[in-house]
């Protein structure tokens, strides 16, 4: 019928059953998440070649730790039934090994079944320990002993002795083992909780390294292994770098109720942090996770058990992170803008991690790292180092964020790639913006700076490759700068060529201009008549390609010095002096001013009798000059109100000047 009329995964999985049942072979249905999937008996050859029965999946989905027992066919020996896991259909690889040494388990059935006429709990005792040596694998057998020592008050030594045999000899069920020990925890009280769960931990972790050569399911018992060490009652101790339990080593669930002693090590087992006050938690510091390393992972002991267990770290991936540190803006930029949304942090010099932040500025001498962060149990890993180092007028560089591509004459992949010359990417230097082939000698490029600006000058930085097509070659070819004021226009309408007026010439028909070398990326296109106030650039190049990497406008940044009046108090000739008044100096403008002197414009009534500081930085105000009145020897014989204009002398960017910084009128004194 399935034929004929289809079906899904419950008519398959019962037409495998039924069509494997009418030749003989033992086979059911059983659950899977979602899914329905076969067990079918088969002869398979193990790693000498004999064939040796068990049982396989058909229309397999979620393998055998994922495969419930039947719910309509009986239990194999009757085992599993009471399994801690629905999804227990794995007991049927144990129940068929045990089948296939007849004997072994006819005699274990026998001598159980003399126990019924013994009342002695000795004599008991013998019987069960002789119907586990008929077989050791006997799961009746190591369940009859469980009984008897849980009645016989056995010590939690001998319950852990007990519980390592069984752990040994069911190496290839770990789910039977994991039954099992937890059944002993349950009979055995709190005393012998910690023993016997450090002892079936040690089986589950053999248990997961099994090979194919010691078992022909060895793929199924490696892998339930690790799903019952990965459930929240299978591990000891859990740890994660990020979300709500960042940087808390926990003991796991089922150890958090009886106050349990325990310790770890992050350097390998060297040094032990001991908790045995009760606490099922500890919370990391940074310096303490700094130390962790997927080398010597997290080791976890229950104080009193031998047993070491380790909270596996691993390492975190490479990534591909096409950024550099561009020391002129003292900013992190990315090839074409391209910034990672999330998942990384950054460190500077010897401070915290933190999330990575790309409009933050670095000035001075500054060393930056990158990582991806860390998260659950996975390392972050340094993707790159960056250095910024500290320079003098970083403040004049037009950010580029604040530019834009107006036009351009061509470009060979469009505007994104034109975008290039203002990401503030260099990086390997072959990734950069060019023209398709022009019809003719004339190849351009239009860059908006967001408003007016008075530009001094623009470095034009090169492809890396001195054979790229577009690199000005100085001897043969001129480059023009034309500007143009703000337009009126609404943001990136075209400029009209006719608004353009030439402010420089460099090359064959202009400024001499030094030849190329590999050193070389750059050079500076100063123009020849001083700062150039305007809002559009136009850079032309008499070839029919043009190509560059970036272009960088430096704007001419003046400190804005500004000051109040000053006020003294009424005086009288021959009176003596009068205490000093504090000149206040507030630096509004964006670049730090550096102040070689200060003196008094007057007619010698007032002098500066206080030096203060030589600079002020963008934004800051500073008190420390100071001036006095009248000067000493001074007589005030006129009346009438007096003038003075302190006079700063400043040193700028690229030139120094001295300029009267506020004019005020003194009151008279008398």
């Amino acid at each position: 019928m399935v034929f004929e009329k289809g079906g899904v995964c419950g008519a398959l999985a019962k037409t495998f059953a039924n069509l494997n049942g009418m030749v003989g072979v033992p086979s059911f249905v059983v659950g899977q998440p979602g899914h329905a999937a076969t067990l079918t008996y088969e002869l398979r050859a193990n790693s000498s070649g004999k064939m040796v029965p068990t049982y396989r999946i058909q229309n397999d989905v979620s393998g055998w730790g994922r495969s419930k027992a039947p719910s309509a066919a009986h239990w194999q020996c009757g085992w599993g039934a009471s399994s801690t896991s629905s999804d227990s259909g794995n007991y049927i690889l144990y129940s068929q090994d045990a089948l296939s040494d007849w004997d072994g388990y006819v005699r274990s059935l026998e001598t159980r079944l003399l126990a019924s006429t013994f009342e002695n709990a000795e004599d008991r005792s013998v019987i069960a320990q002789a119907s586990r040596g008929a077989q050791e694998i006997n799961f009746d057998a190591i369940r009859m002993q469980i009984d008897v020592m849980a009645k016989n008050g056995t010590s939690a030594t001998e319950w852990e002795v007990f519980a390592q045999g069984v752990a040994e000899d069911l190496v290839y069920y770990p789910l039977a083992m994991h039954d099992l020990i937890k059944e002993m925890e349950k009979r055995a009280g709190e005393e012998s909780k910690v023993r016997l769960e450090a002892v079936r931990l040690a089986g589950l972790q053999r248990s997961s390294t099994v090979t194919s050569s010691q078992t022909v399911n060895s793929d199924a018992c490696v892998r339930v292994a690790k799903q019952l060490m990965g459930e929240k009652d299978g591990s000891v101790a859990t740890f994660s770098f990020d979300g709500e339990d960042a940087l808390k080593i926990k003991l796991g669930e089922h150890l958090r109720g009886g106050g349990v002693p325990w310790k770890f090590s992050l350097d390998g087992g060297k040094t032990w942090t001991e908790l045995t006050d009760g606490s099922y938690e500890y919370q990391l510091t940074e310096e303490q996770a700094e130390l962790i390393t997927a080398e010597n992972n997290i080791m976890i002991q229950l104080i009193g058990v031998n047993t070491v267990n380790c909270i596996d770290i691993l390492e975190g991936a490479k990534a591909t992170l096409k950024c550099e540190a561009n020391d002129r803006a003292n900013r992190i930029y990315f090839f074409d803008g391209q910034v990672p949304k999330s998942g990384y942090q950054m460190k500077v010099d010897d401070g915290k991690w933190e999330p990575l932040d790309v409009t933050r500025t670095f000035e001075g001498d500054r060393v930056v790292k990158i990582r991806t962060a860390p998260s659950g149990a996975t390392m972050g890993r340094v993707q790159c180092e960056l250095s910024f180092t500290a320079n003098e007028g970083e403040a004049s560089l037009v950010p580029y964020e604040e530019m834009r591509v107006n036009s351009y004459s061509s470009s060979r992949d469009g505007a994104a790639m034109a975008n290039r010359v203002i990401d503030g990417y260099y990086g390997p230097g072959n990734e950069f913006w060019i023209t398709a082939k022009e019809p003719t000698a004339n190849a351009w490029i239009v860059i908006d700076l967001g408003r007016e600006r008075s530009i001094s000058s623009i470095d034009y930085w090169r492809p890396k490759n001195l054979n790229t097509n577009g690199i000005p070659r100085w001897g043969r070819m001129t480059v023009t700068v034309s500007a143009a004021p703000d337009t009126g226009l609404p943001a990136g309408s075209a400029i009209d060529s006719s608004s353009f007026v030439e402010v420089g010439r460099y090359g064959s028909n202009g400024t001499s201009m030094a030849g190329w070398n590999d050193a070389d990326l750059s050079c500076a296109l100063q123009f020849p008549n001083g700062p150039i106030k305007a809002r559009y650039f136009k850079i032309h190049l008499t070839d029919i390609y043009f190509s560059a990497t970036l272009f960088d406008f430096w704007e001419v940044q003046e400190p804005g010095l500004e000051a109040p009046s000053i006020a003294f108090d009424r005086v009288e000739a021959g009176y003596g002096s009068i205490a000093a008044q504090t000149v206040e100096l507030s630096n509004t403008g964006k670049a730090k001013a550096t102040i070689e002197s200060v003196c008094l414009d007057s007619d010698d009534a007032f002098e500066i009798v206080e030096q203060g500081a030589q600079g002020i930085e963008a934004g800051a105000v500073d008190r420390s000059w100071k001036v006095a009145h009248p000067r000493r020897g001074f007589l005030r014989a006129r009346t009438g109100p007096r003038f003075a204009s302190p006079i700063v002398a400043l040193m700028i960017r690229r030139a120094a000047s001295s300029r009267s910084l506020w004019r005020s009128r003194l009151p008279q004194s008398r």
